[in-house]
């Protein structure tokens, strides 16, 4: 299970969380679809500003950790692990990540179809209408 944080609040909902690391997972190389779909489950909080994100196992997750600051709707994704999170004895080493390498179209793929499906979203995940534009001079 993984935090994922920073949502924009009431545009981001669990099944678009769920289609963008389903996308941006079974993109990766190694994965194969013997191996099942990599997200079990999602909860959003309440409000809609996080979530937790449960895999299939712990490869899928730790693979899923590589795509934090990936941009979703306009916002950069926090992708970490949950508070409680205890890592496994040094007996256990946790599994190596499979390979994102040419994955980040296929999850910005996965973003611009969250912003065609949310009214008032371009493809960058900015709010098209009522926008304001701030300069910063240095």
């Amino acid at each position: 299970e993984l935090y994922v944080g920073n949502l924009l609040q009431g545009v981001v909902t669990d099944v678009m969380l769920k289609e963008f690391f389903t996308s941006a997972l079974t993109a990766a190389k190694g994965y194969s679809p013997n191996m099942g779909p990599p997200v079990a489950c999602v909860q959003m909080s309440g409000e809609g500003k996080f979530a937790f994100v449960e895999f299939r196992d712990e490869l899928m997750a730790v693979t899923a950790l590589q795509l934090d600051k990936f941009e979703l709707a306009g916002r950069p994704l926090n992708i970490g692990r949950p508070a409680g999170f205890v890592p496994p004895s040094a007996g256990m080493p946790l599994p190596q990540p499979l390979p994102l390498e040419g994955v980040m179209p296929a999850a910005t793929a996965a973003a611009a179809q969250v912003a065609q499906s949310v009214p008032g979203l371009v493809a960058g995940g900015t709010p098209a209408v009522g926008r304001k534009q701030r300069e910063l001079y240095v």
